[in-house]
């Protein structure tokens, strides 16, 4: 399950609409799994692995330094296309809750 959107409108995004915001390539795709789940299962192409576990640290870093570590733009506060996911739907929840938390929309 993918998960975006406010605490207000989360939004469980269904897998035609993942596969056409890839395909619009207007999608900043975060996986929060663990590294061996992508080792094991495989990762979406153009997707950044932030394990949940490090993700309220990744989204309070410089923008510089999330790019050094992760190899992509950070999302921006405003931003409206990040979309988690994981691989049942509870940790990609979990992220969006804590991005919302963090003032993220």
């Amino acid at each position: 399950r993918w998960f975006s959107g406010a605490a207000d409108r989360n939004v469980d995004v269904s897998y035609e609409d993942l596969e056409a915001l890839i395909q619009s390539r207007d999608i900043q795709l975060i996986d929060v799994r663990e590294p061996s789940e992508l080792i094991e299962f495989g990762k979406i192409p153009g997707s950044v692995n932030i394990p949940l576990g490090q993700l309220q640290s990744a989204l309070e870093m410089s923008d510089r330094d999330f790019k050094a570590l992760f190899s992509a733009k950070k999302p921006k506060m405003e931003d409206e296309n990040v979309v988690f996911h994981c691989m049942i739907g509870g940790r990609s929840l979990k992220a969006v809750q804590l991005a919302e938390k963090l003032g993220y929309n």
